[in-house]
């Protein structure tokens, strides 16, 4: 390591020449702050490596871009003019920027006032503040057999270079997406590999195009699919799916690189891929060190153009109110009190458990795309059947379910006879994770209390936050289990002892073609279907017949339970990737021995 004397000494040092890192690093050019923006590879080389032509979007739309950044050109366009856009205002602040590959930042150590920067090449950059600005980080890769093989690769960067070949692409976020449309106009024959049934997770117009693209036969879409293996020329789909192609393409997101936040004691919450808490200056729990961007959960173009402009201004000690403010002020005026923002957020985080996990930036992004509503009391919510797929919390006031059809009689088609009110829900309280799950229809009606205020949350941006906030998946899928007992027990049991239940609860996941379990086994319990869908069969002396489909939020072998034969009654294969809910058969018995009320409800659906 070279000596102090021989080491570049600045101010603000700040790692990551992305769009969050540049923004900083044009603002500290502005202030005439000593700075270097340092980057191992080019200035914003995540956009650089955008396939050719591709339409870089500028969400969230309400999201105003401050003017101040210098960045105000930055508008949805192409791969090529945003790069441009970002060249010339950085070029324009004077901005010192050090990319390359030594570059790379290799050790940070020492503390606020001193930090000290080890390069790839063996030089040192001495500091007072640090800023990290680094990324989504590493791209994820496949991990299965075959997985290094030559046609399987996880960029696209010219989508015209291929035509007349049979390319799959796996992902099914935008980029997955956006990759499979541009190859099918190439005129290849193109499939998309999905995990899932829908593209929850994609900008309501990438969605709108796969759909439209899947549909009038361009491209194939493969749902509830995972990838088993590759071969030569191939790739193996879970249940045996077999396709022979010239090329894969991996679109499966990226790994935060986080051995630098580690290296100088940035601390992260209990979930190992969690987000650290941030200051309301971008400040983590280490003086001198801020996080802003995608590493901080704020991977949008504009959020760390508006981040990099607001952190150097934090650091000058003008402390700036968040880009989002305005917007969220907006959202809390369905209040109509003169509580903060900041109030707001801190009063809704106490009282709904499922938003604990979230920091405080990636709550202020959760509310603004949310919006919140207070309907009148007695004023249905949805209905049962209903397509609608939007997620609600309560915060104020109480909600009602309802086994209701839509013309507001009790539904004694499916059950026979009419079904008692399913119970209420209050404050910190959600519901509409069917529809989150699985997609498919209300599965209840659900009406509004006294004084009920609501935070309805796309299903897009509840998917997306569930993928990136791990704590959150463990909360819903305990609600589903929960929501689901209380649907056969009836709201007179205990809710202790429904959450008993519930506890035992064991997360199964079955490929396509899998069977789940066969007639004449003997029961392991009672399955609740998660997300996915199964086939019912029997066997009769022509062969196996089958007999029924059940998609997700169904329950199964509930027969077993109620009768003393406790042999399966018939055979149940996941008809595509699914995942099941198994409450195990001793505490379910336990539980129907105390309440055989319950029983009978089981009995009669």
């Amino acid at each position: 390591m070279a000596n102090e004397a021989e080491a570049t000494r600045v101010d603000i040092a700040i790692i990551g020449a992305g769009p969050a890192g540049l923004a900083a690093g044009a603002q500290a050019a502005r202030r005439k702050i000593s700075h270097v923006v340092l980057d191992s590879a080019r200035l914003a080389y995540t956009i650089f490596r955008y396939q050719k032509g591709k339409h870089v979007m500028d969400e969230p739309s309400e999201l105003p871009l401050r003017g101040e950044t210098g960045f105000g050109a930055f508008k949805a366009s192409s791969r090529e003019t945003v790069l441009q856009v970002f060249e010339q205002a950085s070029r324009e602040a004077g901005t010192n920027i050090c990319a390359g590959p030594g570059n790379a930042v290799t050790r940070i150590s020492g503390a606020t006032g001193n930090f000290v920067l080890s390069l790839a090449d063996g030089r040192t950059v001495l500091c007072a503040t640090l800023v990290l600005a680094t990324g989504a980080g590493d791209v994820r890769t496949f991990q299965v057999p075959g997985a290094n093989l030559p046609h399987v690769a996880y960029q696209l960067d010219d989508p015209e270079a291929y035509s007349k070949q049979t390319i799959s692409v796996v992902g099914a976020g935008d980029a997955g997406i956006e990759n499979a449309l541009a190859l099918a106009k190439s005129d290849n024959d193109v499939s998309i590999v999905n995990r899932g049934a829908d593209f929850a997770r994609a900008k309501p117009q990438n969605a709108t195009d796969i759909t439209v693209a899947i549909k009038g036969g361009t491209i194939t879409h493969y749902a509830n699919c995972e990838v088993e293996r590759f071969e030569a020329g191939a790739m193996v789909l879970s249940g045996g799916v077999r396709q022979e192609l010239d090329l894969v393409i991996g679109r499966l997101g990226a790994i935060p690189s986080r051995d630098l936040l580690k290296m100088i004691g940035v601390q992260f919450p209990s979930d190992p891929n969690g987000i650290p808490e941030l200051s309301a200056t971008y400040e983590t729990n280490v003086p001198g060190v801020f996080l802003i961007g995608a590493l901080a959960g704020c991977p949008l173009i504009k959020q760390c153009l508006n981040q990099g402009y607001e952190v150097i201004e934090n650091i000058c000690g003008n402390q700036l109110k968040s880009a989002d403010e305005p917007l969220l002020q907006q959202r809390f005026a369905a209040f109509a009190d003169r509580r903060s923002v900041d109030e707001h957020l801190q009063e809704i985080k106490s009282k709904v458990p499922l938003l604990g996990p979230l920091t405080t930036l990636q709550l202020r992004q959760f509310v603004g795309g949310s919006s919140i509503v207070r309907p009148r009391s007695g004023e249905r919510i949805f209905s049962r059947h209903d397509y609608s797929d939007d997620f609600y919390m309560i915060l104020s006031g109480t909600v009602s379910f309802q086994d209701m059809d839509q013309s507001g009689a009790a539904d004694a088609q499916d059950h026979g006879g009419p079904r008692a009110r399913l119970g209420t829900a209050g404050v910190g309280e959600f519901f509409g994770e069917i529809g989150l799950l699985s997609g498919r229809r209300r599965t209840a009606t659900v009406t509004a209390g006294e004084s009920c205020v609501l935070l309805k949350t796309p299903r897009k941006l509840m998917s997306t936050m569930t993928k990136d906030v791990p704590g959150i998946k463990p909360l819903i899928d305990r609600a589903f289990i929960l929501h689901r007992i209380r649907d056969f027990a009836g709201p007179e049991v205990a809710p202790a002892e429904v959450g008993a239940l519930a506890d035992a609860a064991v997360l199964e996941r079955f490929a396509q073609g899998h069977e789940i379990f066969h007639q004449g086994d003997e029961s392991n319990g009672l399955l609740l279907i998660r997300s996915g869908s199964v086939t019912v069969s029997i066997a009769t002396q022509e062969g196996e017949v089958i007999v029924g489909y059940l998609p997700a939020g169904n329950l199964l072998g509930e027969m077993t339970l109620c009768s003393p034969d406790t042999k399966r009654q018939a055979t149940v294969r996941a008809s595509v990737t699914t995942e099941i809910i198994r409450l195990p058969i001793a505490p379910l018995r336990e539980f129907l021995a105390r309440h055989p009320a319950v029983k009978t409800s089981l009995e009669s659906l």
